[in-house]
C-alpha cells in the first residue's frame, strides 16, 4: 500500500513540476516601419530612426531586427559576402521567405538578408543560443 502512494505522490510532483516550465509568453513590437512577435522574456530598445530595434534578453543574447532601404540593403549584404568577414553563407526557407544567412567565423554572430512585404530587411542575432526565436520574428513579421 505506502509503495502505490509514494508511486502516486511521485506521478503528481512530476506533473505539477511539469507544468512549471511552459514556454515564454510573446508580445508585439510595432512601429510605422514594422511590427513582429518576440518572447516576452527580451527587452525592446528602440534605436536612433525608429526602423531598428534591439532585443536584449538577460545573459548573452541581443538580436537587431531592422528595415532597410535599397541601398543600405545592399551595401550590408556586399559586406558580409568579404571572404575576411564571411565563415558560412547558406540559403534558406522560413515560412515561405527566401533568406540568406551569414555566420561569422568565431559563431558569434550570425545575419539573416530577407524580404518581407515589399521590405528589405536585416535581422543580426549575436551570440545565438536559441534556434526558434529568428524563424519566429520572420514568420510574424508585417
Amino acid at each position: 500500500m505506502n509503495k502505490k502512494i509514494l508511486c502516486l505522490v511521485l506521478i503528481l510532483g512530476i506533473v505539477l513540476v511539469s507544468g512549471c516550465t511552459s514556454d515564454p509568453e510573446n508580445t508585439t513590437y510595432k512601429s510605422e516601419y514594422m511590427e513582429f512577435e518576440y518572447p516576452d522574456n527580451y527587452n525592446a530598445e528602440v534605436l536612433s530612426s525608429g526602423m531598428a530595434v534591439q532585443l536584449n534578453k538577460t545573459g548573452r543574447s541581443a538580436l537587431k531586427v531592422g528595415v532597410y532601404s535599397e541601398e543600405e540593403y545592399t551595401e550590408w549584404k556586399e559586406m558580409c559576402e568579404q571572404e575576411d568577414w564571411l565563415y558560412l553563407k547558406k540559403s534558406l526557407v522560413i515560412s515561405n521567405i527566401n533568406c540568406t544567412k551569414y555566420t561569422t567565423s568565431n559563431y558569434e554572430e550570425e545575419t539573416y538578408f530577407f524580404e518581407k512585404n515589399n521590405k528589405n530587411f536585416i535581422i543580426t542575432y549575436f551570440r545565438p543560443n536559441d534556434d526558434e526565436i529568428v524563424p519566429h520574428i520572420i514568420s510574424t513579421l508585417k
